[in-house]
């Protein structure tokens, strides 16, 4: 069969159109493991991500509740010791289990947001509190101890409220590690431990 000039230039085009495009489908081409390691790079991003944020959230809450309970009374909140010294016609903010809640994230704070563990550069986390001393000059400034009883409960509140949204968190975040770390900030458990000594502290403080 004869093929006239102008169809073979036509059957060569085909072709070779054809042959450009298996090449560019070779090019761009990518198997299911190509995806499912980019969605495994996504994804630990975004956990680290998630971690970060989860971090600073955490880091805030922890501030925030060493400043009220420092307010409230330093060391007298939560050192039965110092509460003593207290004299006696000074409201005495003591609770055991709320000093026992101040520890524990005392501690914790400084494990997980320690830049040589956990490899974040987080700002320096204050844990001193007020002493004796300073907790009596201050009260001594207010109109009188009603008042100064009234401030103290005030802040106890506040520290038991900032108490409540770190549960909160506790348990939001509780399947998340922490930054630097395997595991989270804090576990469901830790939650539920922290919110039995809450409410002890509340009945301890008549709260």
């Amino acid at each position: 069969m004869k093929i006239k000039k102008s169809e073979l230039k036509e059957l060569i085009k085909e072709e070779v159109s054809k042959a450009v495009n298996e090449m560019a489908i070779d090019e761009m081409a990518f198997s299911l493991d190509d995806v499912e390691a980019a969605e495994a790079e996504v994804g630990s991003a975004d956990t680290a991500a998630a971690a970060v944020k989860n971090g600073e959230r955490f880091f805030n809450l922890l501030r925030n509740f060493q400043i009220v309970v420092n307010n409230a009374g330093g060391e007298t909140v939560v050192d039965a010791n110092a509460a003593a010294q207290l004299p006696r016609h000074h409201y005495s903010p003591y609770s055991k289990h709320l000093g026992i809640v101040y520890k524990v994230l005392e501690n914790l704070s400084k494990k997980m947001f320690n830049p040589s563990t956990s490899n974040h550069r987080w700002p320096p986390q204050k844990w001193n509190l007020y002493d004796v001393g300073q907790i009596v000059r201050q009260r001594s400034l207010m109109p009188g101890q009603k008042s100064a009883r009234g401030s103290s409960i005030n802040h106890l509140k506040n520290a038991l409220a900032y108490l409540d949204d770190i549960i909160e968190f506790a348990k939001e975040t509780s399947e998340i590690p922490a930054v630097g770390f395997e595991e989270p900030y804090l576990s469901a458990e830790n939650a539920e431990t922290l919110a039995q000594l809450a409410a002890r502290a509340r009945t301890e403080l008549k709260l």
